[in-house]
C-alpha cells in the first residue's frame, strides 16, 4: 500500500520474504540479559505469558507505550549486543533496511524541527520467556515503522507479526535526495 502524506510518500510493508533467513543466536540473547542491571532486566524481561507479548505498534513512540527499554537506555556494549542480535534474526537486506529505517528518523527531526519526538534511540527491546532454560521465549525489537517479533519454539524461529514501514517513502531533498529503504522490498 502506498499514501501520499504532506507531499511525501510514505510506505508500509508488513510480509516482507527477504528478510527472513537468520537463525537467531541464543548465546547473544543470554549475554545480552547477563549484561542487564537489575532495574533493565525488570523492564526488558517478562514472563512469556505476559499480556503485552501480543500487542505490537509502529507508530513513534510518544504514541504508544512500549515494553522494554529504548536503546538510548542501553550502554554502548549493550546496544552493540541488540545490533548482533538482530544482525543474527535477519537477512543482511533486512538488517540494512531496519537501520535505514531507523535512520529516518534523523530526516523526519530535521524536516519537523522537533528532535525529540524523531529519535532514532527510541527504538525498544523486550524479551518474554528465559531463553537459557525455556524451549519457548520471544524477543521484540519496535519503534516507529519497526516491528520485528521472534518468537523461538525448541529450534524454530517464527519471524511474526513484522512490520516495515518508511516515512518519507523517498527522500525528496538534501544530499540523500531519491533515497527509499523499501524500494526493493518484494511485498508477498
Amino acid at each position: 500500500m502506498v499514501f501520499t502524506i504532506k507531499k511525501q510518500l510514505l510506505v508500509f510493508v508488513v510480509a516482507v520474504f527477504p528478510f527472513l533467513g537468520c537463525s537467531q543466536d541464543v548465546t547473544i540473547v543470554n549475554q545480552f540479559i547477563s549484561s542487564l542491571t537489575a532495574s533493565q532486566k525488570a523492564k526488558i524481561v517478562h514472563e512469556f505469558n505476559s499480556e503485552t507479548r501480543d500487542q505490537w505498534h509502529f507508530v513513534p513512540w510518544s504514541s504508544y507505550e512500549r515494553q522494554g527499554l529504548p536503546l538510548k537506555e542501553l550502554s554502548a556494549g549493550q546496544k552493540e549486543l541488540v545490533h548482533t542480535l538482530l544482525q543474527s534474526s535477519l537477512s543482511e537486506t533486512g538488517y540494512r533496511q531496519t537501520t535505514e529505517i531507523i535512520a529516518l528518523e534523523n530526516v523526519l527531526a530535521a524536516s519537523s524541527g522537533d528532535p525529540v519526538y524523531r529519535d532514532p534511540e527510541r527504538y525498544y527491546v523486550a524479551i518474554y520467556g528465559d531463553p537459557a532454560k525455556e524451549d519457548v521465549w520471544m524477543w521484540t525489537f519496535t519503534g516507529h515503522h519497526v516491528s520485528l517479533h521472534f518468537t523461538t519454539v525448541a529450534d524454530t524461529i517464527s519471524y511474526t507479526p513484522r512490520f516495515f514501514g518508511s516515512n518519507p517513502g523517498r527522500i525528496l531533498e538534501g544530499e540523500r535526495k531519491g533515497f527509499s529503504p523499501l524500494a526493493s522490498a518484494r511485498i508477498m
